[in-house]
């Protein structure tokens, strides 16, 4: 049953599509969202990238990442400022971001979101405790989070239609002499929910998400969709995303990859 928030005046939530499809970009814009929410205010964003490989914070690249086939097929490599695993993104995965104060963010509930909005196209899921979300042993969707500040970013994949051939070779799915200095990914087999059923699409799933949303974060107050937009915090994210000492940060190995 859905436990209903209790909210004042000003609260709601504020919906962003991304049309942008970089990675650098929508990283930089989910980062300003975050910078910026109001203390009584909660954000959704839904964006997609193009073909890119996305590590944790506190991952070694070289550990995770086959930068040969990176390289060799055009496959960026971007680091997040949240914690968790390396995941394979392109045009067929839905991203998605829950950012409020922590007071008001529940990963939980924002589960809860999910997996009903999916249930709608007859399909349930579990969620292990890696926060990893599943169609019997196959993983449709990788979770990651933020705290800082007092607000908390919970942000996510679904795989609707993703090149998993691509997903499988970008990602070393070996990893050897784990090192407690790093993060690791835990890897599964994974699957596509079109996959699964036919019925399911991606304005859909977004639909589905934001009416069940309302039950836990009140009314949508607003829904805007963002291209270009650049600000200066936007301008300067976008750089320190793409600089070669930030995507290298907790790898030792040095080389040339794909920006």
């Amino acid at each position: 049953m859905y436990e209903y928030f209790k909210r004042g005046e000003f609260y709601g939530i504020k919906v962003y599509e991304v049309i942008n499809t970089d990675i650098y970009y929508n990283l930089a814009f989910e980062s300003y969202i975050f910078e910026t929410i109001k203390k009584d205010d909660f954000s959704i964003i839904f964006y997609k990238n193009t073909d890119c490989l996305v590590i944790g914070k506190h991952q070694n690249l070289f550990l995770e990442c086959n930068i040969n086939y990176t390289k060799e097929n055009n496959i960026k490599i971007a680091r997040r400022e949240s914690g968790g695993g390396t995941v394979f993104q392109d045009l067929g995965n839905l991203n998605y971001s829950f950012i409020g104060y922590l007071d008001l963010n529940d990963k939980e509930k924002n589960f809860d979101i999910l997996m009903k909005s999916i249930k709608n196209f007859n399909i349930s899921l579990t969620k292990d405790d890696k926060n990893s979300l599943f169609y019997k042993n196959l993983k449709v969707s990788g979770n990651a989070f933020r705290l800082s500040k007092n607000k908390f970013l919970h942000h996510g994949t679904l795989l609707l239609n993703t090149n998993l051939s691509k997903l499988n070779n970008s990602i070393n799915i070996k990893n050897i002499n784990h090192n407690k200095k790093y993060i690791y990914s835990n890897y599964s087999k994974t699957t596509n929910l079109k996959d699964i059923s036919d019925d399911i699409d991606e304005t859909n799933i977004k639909k589905q998400i934001l009416i069940n949303s309302k039950f836990y974060y009140g009314k949508i107050i607003s829904y805007t969709l963002i291209e270009n937009n650049l600000n200066n915090y936007m301008s300067k994210k976008i750089k320190l995303l793409k600089n070669f000492n930030w995507i290298y940060n907790n790898s030792e190995k040095r080389g040339e990859i794909n920006v």
